[in-house]
């Protein structure tokens, strides 16, 4: 149960959970802890704000349809029932401005009490933890949930550490790709950030090149063309479709992996989180040269471009 103390002339409330970010995984958190007869949730941040905000203008998420609900206890907001509600077709792959559009309905129906203020400071002491947030408040909470997304991970390999942000940017640093009209690009990497950022890019009128460490590209979408296999596709693959087939249903079992050999649980890893793209991006790619086998180990400007 919630309660307020006075700590130095600072009123602070304390509750059972804080559960730390609003994007699919901090909304779906929230879902399920509400639920809990008694207990005192808050969730803190910007709904879908990673989403809103980073990703670029025109994207179509790799996930297919099954793998792209919020979940929620009943399981009764699901990407469908969203679609219904709107009354609307959602295309396939789906567009980033629909899958917002979607999470922030989840949160206006689910998740409705938002704190939106992001949390600066998070410090332990004895049995609680000590949120600071944005706008000078305090709040103290039992138990803690982190769920801030993947923004504060981007890697940016060391031969560009340092150099100029108009040079050199990351997939998650644009969310307006038009500012690369007219210019020579490289981009770097295999995954799907790299494979969709390049073809966005590209439409926007710049000249691209894809540069790989690989030998190839790896293209998704077996488990779309299993589908007509109809009970076969759904024993290999699991609604999630991470991993291929069979590995695909292990790892949607989230403690099954770790009975298994630390060597095999790194081949699962390894299989299921390798740099790969959706094979619908390989039309829109067969313009761009790719570049195999290729490593990049230095970077320098050069009047206006880099070498």
């Amino acid at each position: 149960m919630a309660s307020l103390e006075i700590l130095d002339g600072t009123m602070t409330q304390t509750i059972d959970v804080a559960v730390v970010g609003a994007g699919p995984y901090g909304l779906a958190a929230g879902a399920h802890l509400h639920q809990i007869a008694g207990l005192d949730v808050q969730v803190f941040g910007d709904p879908m704000e990673f989403w809103k905000a980073q990703m670029p203008a025109g994207m179509f998420l790799r996930s297919p349809w099954s793998a792209s609900h919020i979940s929620d206890p009943a399981a009764k907001f699901t990407l469908t029932d969203y679609r219904d509600s709107q009354k609307k077709e959602i295309p396939s792959p789906i567009p980033l401005d629909e899958f917002v559009g979607y999470g922030l309905w989840f949160q206006r129906n689910v998740v409705p009490n938002i704190l939106q203020q992001k949390v600066t400071c998070i410090r332990h002491d004895q049995s609680v933890y000590q949120l600071a947030l944005e706008n000078g408040t305090f709040w103290n909470a039992r138990r803690l949930v982190i769920a801030g997304g993947i923004k504060p991970f981007a890697r940016r390999p060391e031969q560009f550490a340092g150099q100029f942000p108009q040079f050199v940017t990351h997939s998650s640093d644009q969310r307006d790709v038009n500012q690369f009209r007219g210019k020579r690009v490289a981009v770097i990497g295999a995954g799907q950030s790299a494979l969709e950022s390049a073809a966005l890019i590209f439409e926007a009128g710049a000249e691209v090149e894809v540069l790989v460490r690989e030998s190839n590209i790896h293209w998704l979408g077996w488990w779309a063309k299993l589908q007509k296999l109809g009970p076969i596709s759904r024993l290999l693959y699991a609604p999630t479709d991470v991993g291929p087939a069979g590995v695909s249903r292990i790892v949607s079992i989230p403690n099954s992996v770790r009975y298994f050999p630390r060597s095999v649980q790194n081949w699962f890893r390894t299989r299921s989180l390798r740099s790969a793209g959706s094979r619908w991006l390989f039309e829109r790619l067969k313009a761009v040269p790719i570049r195999t086998d290729c490593v990049v180990t230095s970077a320098k400007p050069s009047c206006e471009s880099y070498m």
